[in-house]
Parts: C-alpha cells; structure tokens; sequence
C-alpha cells in the first residue's frame, strides 16, 4: 500500500505507527513473561516457540514501517535523515546498558516503550502533512501518544520498585521461586543476581572429603540469572573458622602452595579468595567480571561485613575480564585459581 503512504500524510502515519511500536513492545513483554519455552520433546514446544517468535517480531513491524517513512517521505535531504537514524541506533545500543544499571530489564522495557510513544508525540507536532481523508478506521486510538508515554514511564517506574511486579519466572528452564524471603537483587546489562536470607547449614562445597567433620556454618546462597550460584560464607577474621574450606578438592593447590601468591579468577561471593586467605596467602588478587559483587564484597553494607574480605591484610578485588586483565598485567603469581565458574 505505498501509494496510501505519501509526505502529505507523514506526521500522522508516523505517530500512529510509533504509538502502535509503543504498545506492541509493552504486550509483546506481557506475552513474552507469560510463556514457558522449555525444551521438551513434545509438539506443545514448537506452539510456544511460534508465540514467541511472533511476540518478539510484532514491534519490529511497526518500527521498521515508521524509520521506512521517516527515510523515504520526509522532506529532508536523504543523508542528513539517514545519520540521524544512525546516530539514534547508536544512542539507543548505548543507553540500554546504562538503563540496565539502574533498572530490571523487564522495567527497562516499559520504559523503552515510552520512550517510543514520547517519539510518537514528537512526529504528531512536526506539522508535515495532515490526517488522509477520509480518516482510516480505528487508527484514533493510537493518535493519542502522550498518554501512553505517562502511562508506560509510570509502569516502568513502579515495576522497578517492587521485586514481585512484572518479572521472569523462567530462566534457562528453571522456575524461578520468587518469594519475599529475597533479601537482595540487582540487575546489570549482562546478569541478574538475587541473595537469599543467611542460613545456618552444612558448607556448600564443590567435592567435599568424606571427611569432612559435621558441622554448620552461616552462608548465604547468591542466584546468578536464575540457574547458576555462588556461596558466601560469613567469616570474622580467625582462619580456623575457615578450615572447613580445606576440605574441598577444588583447594588441594594450597597444600601444595600454601602461602603462594594467588590470584582468583571470579570471584563471585567471595569463597575461594577465603580459601586462599585462610591458607596463609596474604597476597591475594580477586579478578571479577560482574560489579554486582564486586560492590557486595567492598562497598560497607551487610554483606561486605558478612563475608568479612574486605578489611583483609593483602586481599585485592578487581573489577575485569579475567582474561583481559591478566594479558594487560605485568604481575605474576604462583596460584591461579578458578573453580566451577560455570558463567
């Protein structure tokens, strides 16, 4: 239907098409947040994979048909529309990872839609071309952007206060059990991570000796992206406290190396740059991706004071890519460790 769509009519095709992107990416995330696409051997999976598909690509519809205007039908030279186009693309890669600092993703993508109704209200008040005659049917309702933009910010606004709002409940096939025992989450631009209340248990270990005494120890189980974990262990300062760790085939290195110079590839909660401490190490350096624990293990709050790493003689955590890091560093170390970073 190009020849429905001309310059005369650019502003209100334009606003009623972003207004309905707005909408879509709103509804696509309720859809999205209400299937389940595990991976079963069953024809049910291939229905919800169709959903899915459908879901993600319906506001791609609407986007894709409101730039194709923009570049085509304005009345502005070709070049300059096409490098403000890019420079929005390149704007919005960026500012989602800065969004996803501050906010939960399925918040962020409220508040991406209105962004985008905020665009539509933007074309409706740049006066190129008028409404086509006679007014298509139904398209009233998508000509009213500025409440949906109001709408959707305050959604955004609220769900990203509250841990129980609109949120995944599963990720990588596994149910995700919100409940209000969660004392912490926080999002980031690459993972989500969620502390459970401290519990008084046997030590989670990666393959604990058979002899391992019976004992209990306080601990707190962090849930990365709603599959993998990490442990942190409450430690006080005494090194015997501590030896439980010892038991652990992941720590045979420091009875070979004990003292040694280490360096700990991922840190996560914190429990192999104790076991390295609390074998007499008092060289250590944590090298850790994720500033999610980075912040938990050094910034002065609850768990910074649970773990008990931050004030340590010699311990050093970094921010980095492991990787990244080590090849710029001109230091080195007689233990590396990483254990179980399944991430």
């Amino acid at each position: 239907r190009r020849d429905r769509f001309t310059r005369a009519t650019l502003s209100h095709d334009l606003t009623w098409l972003t207004t309905a992107f707005a909408l879509a990416t709103a509804g696509s995330l309720l859809l999205q947040l209400t299937l389940a696409p595990a991976i079963v051997a069953s024809a049910t999976l291939v229905v919800v994979l169709a959903e899915l598909a459908l879901a993600i690509a319906l506001p791609f519809f609407f986007s894709g048909a409101a730039v194709s205007l923009a570049l085509t039908r304005s009345p502005f030279p070709a070049g300059r529309v096409y490098a403000v186009d890019l420079i929005g693309a390149a704007v919005g890669c960026l500012g989602v990872l800065g969004v996803l600092q501050v906010i939960d993703a399925p918040s962020a993508i409220l508040i991406i839609a209105a962004v985008a109704a905020a665009s539509a209200m933007m074309f409706a008040r740049s006066g190129i071309g008028c409404a086509p005659e006679p007014p298509p049917r139904g398209l009233g309702f998508f000509l009213k952007p500025g409440a949906f933009c109001i709408t959707l910010a305050v959604l955004g606004l609220l769900n990203g206060i509250t841990r129980h709002g609109l949120q995944p409940i599963l990720v990588k096939e596994q149910v995700d059990h919100r409940s209000g025992e969660t004392i912490f989450e926080r999002w980031n631009s690459f993972s989500r991570v969620i502390a459970m209340p401290p519990v008084i248990r046997a030590p989670r270990l990666w393959g604990p000796s058979p002899r391992l005494p019976a004992i209990v120890v306080p601990q707190i189980w962090l849930n990365i992206d709603g599959d993998a974990g990490t442990v942190m262990f409450r430690f006080d300062g005494d090194p015997e406290s501590a030896r439980f760790l010892s038991y652990d085939v992941t720590n045979l290195v420091y009875a070979l190396r004990s003292g040694a110079r280490t360096a700990i590839v991922g840190v996560g909660g914190g429990r192999d740059v104790l076991s390295a401490w609390s074998f007499g190490s008092r060289d250590v350096t944590g090298v850790e991706m994720n500033p999610i624990f980075v912040d938990l293990l050094r910034q002065p709050g609850p768990f910074s004071r649970f773990a008990g790493l931050a004030g340590l003689e010699g311990v050093r955590l970094i921010n980095d890519e492991a990787r990244s890091w080590f090849a710029r560093s001109t230091e080195t170390f007689e233990v590396l460790q990483m254990s179980m970073a399944d991430t």
